[in-house]
């Protein structure tokens, strides 16, 4: 291949690109490789010149027509809907002569019915080869959201008819044919530029028209069928409702009128059932299988009722004798209602009921179906109600039972036990508690490079250093805090928590145990459920016997410090807090690292080498407790499928978007309260957050991004509001305008809008 061809190739290749995807908003383009029958390689792209430098190989091409949320090409991945895509195929013979031949007939037919207006032109079309690729590009992608149900529901009609179209037109062709894979959503078209190895060519674009289509002018442009002004439109829409109104406004009729449906079912699946039994037909079921049969005849067919009975008795294999076939026709003939004469209203419960209908037979005929899910749902919700009035009664009754233990008991998850004790008001932990009752209070988290060494700190700096990690418990009665025990003759409760406050001035063992119950309680910490039903327990005893307080101290040390070691350090290495016999304790244990608390170097943030940030960064990750991330990072298939760096630079900045101080930022030219952001970022999930790393990845853009913590911040905003990501994408496209000249078709050599030169290989 000689140089200038292949640079033609490659604009050509670019150009496609660009037109298809001009508003592909985001998502993400997927290109397939097929080297032979049994090898494949697929990838997606965020970028379209790097995907327009994937080469001009030997081996066959393909992109995505739609663009796709993440990696899989599944239609139910779909990001937005971009271009109406028909694929032309004259590959019915193996002679390439004849291929040829058909390609021109082809062609032929289709210039003129773009010539007479059959036909819209085509945005763009490609010779593939052995067929053509055309591509009606929509002017606005449309999104794959709830919202846009109905937009995407007329596109794929327009899509259908405009292939039904295109099969019509070249029907009189048996060489020629439309191939109809193109109303998969996850449809792919040759790339151009790129070898096709069954044709032994390369794919060309070979016109752009340079128009883009909305679906209400593919419609008309095509000749869909009859597109109605927009005044018409609402004028008969106006009529349509105006007529709903007067349909309703009508008196209401008798159901009774409605009967015959029903009726007429009940009677097919009574002989249905005749013709199922056979022979095994008793003389009971005979007669009841009659005696219905005959109350349904009485209201289809009065006059003929009793001659079809006698046909249907007929059709046993021992037909019932006439004189009992007379006493149900008597009896019945005979019968009084309150709203009926002449016959019975048999409901399906009864027919069930006498026919002795099994559960396969009621499944075949359709009948008394609704009965039986009504059942069903019933006996679920009386299994609910009994198994909710247990778990209140455990937690009214055993206190010494944990949400854990009840769980067990009854066979629900913690979870379950946990909403109804806040539903009922049965709450025994102070979290659920505080949640219930008082405004959440977040902790402040004083600044790391705050942190000193100082020695001979008094009580009041560690009151200070636990209330910068510790949500206030300052004003909040103790009762809301636990289920408080009972003692004494007066059934006075016992508030040991109180006891403690009161006493801590002057004890310092008191004032230790109530400063690491608070800091336990701060919502990162594991251990506070835990912590707080250990002393709901050993309380009331230690209050009777005060000596035995620094007992109860080493044994929370030993009973909890050991399971919770990282956050024992997290306590005494991040934050200054003063616990002396705590401390002393911990580095008996075994646990500590050294017998003087860890504080971290101070730094000047303005001097720090790139080194040091990272090394600083480092530190502060590794004691940074976010479920979130443990489970991710815990998770062998996310280990393998996100960026570790990108991974790592959005944990940083979660952890950096909780300490901001400022009022708020800019994002998309809106002005972004920071308490908005912080709850942006505090409503993700695990998966959110998975989905996130993923889409930074394949966008690519992080790596030359001058400031990385502003990246992350807007990709999340973006990310759980789709309104700033369409605001972002409609500057692109402003800019776009501005600095895109592709749209200057005034410049060009060739006149793509010329229908005589649509198989001429152009240049550009």
């Amino acid at each position: 291949m000689k140089a200038y061809e292949k640079e033609a190739m490659e604009r050509e290749k670019r150009r496609f690109l660009q037109v298809l995807y001009h508003d592909k908003k985001g998502g993400q383009m997927i290109y397939l490789r097929i080297k032979n029958e049994k090898d494949s390689e697929q990838r997606s792209y965020c970028d379209i010149e790097e995907l327009a430098a994937t080469g001009t190989d030997l081996d066959s091409c393909y992109v995505t027509v739609n663009t796709f949320k993440g990696y899989k090409r599944e239609s139910s991945r779909i990001f937005n809907y971009t271009s109406i895509y028909i694929d032309i195929d004259c590959h019915r013979s193996d002679n390439p002569d004849t291929i040829e031949t058909a390609k021109k007939r082809a062609m032929d037919i289709l210039q003129e019915a773009y010539a007479s207006g059959t036909l819209a032109i085509p945005t763009m079309i490609t010779d593939t080869g052995r067929g053509f690729g055309l591509q009606y590009v929509l002017n606005k992608s449309i999104a794959n959201t709830w919202r846009t149900e109905t937009m995407i529901a007329f596109f794929k009609k327009v899509r259908k008819s405009i292939f039904e179209k295109y099969k019509e037109t070249l029907c009189g062709d048996p060489m020629i044919e439309v191939d109809a894979a193109v109303l998969d959503d996850s449809r792919v078209c040759r790339l151009p530029g790129t070898y096709n190895v069954k044709a032994g060519k390369y794919c060309r674009l070979i016109s752009v028209s340079g128009t883009y289509y909305e679906l209400s002018e593919l419609v008309q442009g095509c000749n869909l069928w009859d597109w109605k002004p927009e005044e018409e439109y609402k004028k008969v829409k106006e009529e349509k409702e105006k007529k709903k109104k007067e349909i309703a406004s009508r008196p209401v009729v008798s159901f009774t009128e409605y009967r015959l449906p029903f009726l007429t079912t009940r009677l097919e699946q009574l002989e249905k059932l005749q013709e199922m039994r056979g022979e095994e037909c008793t003389d009971s079921c005979r007669e009841q299988l009659l005696f219905i049969a005959y109350s349904t005849l009485k209201q289809l067919d009065p006059t003929n009722a009793a001659l079809r009975l006698q046909e249907m008795n007929m059709r046993f294999v021992d037909p019932l004798p006439q004189a009992e076939l007379d006493h149900i026709i008597q009896e019945t003939d005979q019968s009084v209602g309150i709203d009926h004469k002449g016959y019975y209203k048999l409901s399906n419960s009864y027919v069930i009921d006498m026919l002795a209908l099994t559960d396969d037979e009621i499944k075949t005929l359709g009948i008394g179906q609704g009965l039986k899910r009504a059942a069903e749902r019933k006996a679920v919700r009386d299994k609910k109600k009994e198994t909710r009035k247990k778990i209140v009664e455990l937690l009214m009754q055993a206190d010494y039972l944990t949400y854990d233990e009840i769980a067990e008991a009854t066979g629900v998850s913690r979870r379950t036990i946990c909403a109804i004790a806040k539903e009922e008001n049965l709450m025994r932990y102070s979290k659920a508690a505080q949640r219930q009752n008082h405004q959440k209070q977040k902790a402040e988290i004083i600044a790391y490079d705050s942190v000193r060494e100082n020695v001979g700190q008094v009580s009041e700096s560690a009151n200070s250093a636990t209330g910068s990690v510790c949500a206030s418990f300052e004003g909040t009665s103790r009762a809301l805090l636990s289920t408080p025990s009972v003692r004494g003759d007066g059934g006075e409760e016992l508030d040991w928590y109180a006891w403690l406050a009161t006493i801590a001035s002057d004890n310092t063992i008191a004032q230790e145990l109530l400063t690491l119950f608070r800091w336990s309680n701060w919502e990162s910490s594991g251990f506070g459920i835990d912590l707080e039903e250990y002393l709901d327990q050993q309380m009331p005893e230690v209050m009777q016997y005060p000596d035995r307080l620094a007992d109860l101290r080493t044994n929370v040390v030993k009973k909890f410090f050991g399971y919770y070691k990282e956050e024992c350090a997290y306590l005494f290495g991040m934050f200054n807090v003063y616990l002396p016999g705590v401390w002393e304790l911990f580095l008996n244990s075994g646990k500590g690292k050294s017998k003087k608390q860890c504080t971290y170097p101070v730094v000047d943030v303005k001097t720090e080498t790139s080194e040091q940030r990272e090394a600083r960064i480092d530190r502060y990750l590794k004691n940074y407790m976010d479920m979130r991330f443990k489970v991710i990072e815990g998770t062998d298939e996310y280990r393998k499928r996100l960026d570790p760096d990108v991974l790592r630079m959005v944990k940083t900045v979660c952890m950096q978007v909780d300490r901001l101080k400022r009022d708020y930022f800019w994002i998309e030219r809106k002005q972004i309260p920071t308490s908005d952001i912080k709850q942006c970022f505090k409503s993700l999930t695990y998966k959110d957050i998975v989905v996130i790393c993923e889409r930074i990845t394949h966008q690519g853009t992080i790596r030359g991004a001058e400031k990385p913590f502003f990246y992350v911040l807007q990709s999340v905003w973006k990310y759980r509001h789709p309104d700033a990501a369409a605001d972002q994408a409609d500057r692109i496209q402003e800019q776009k305008k501005v600095t895109n000249k592709f749209n200057n078709f005034d410049q060009r050599k060739y006149d793509f809008d010329a229908l005589g030169r649509l198989l001429e290989y152009t240049l550009f």
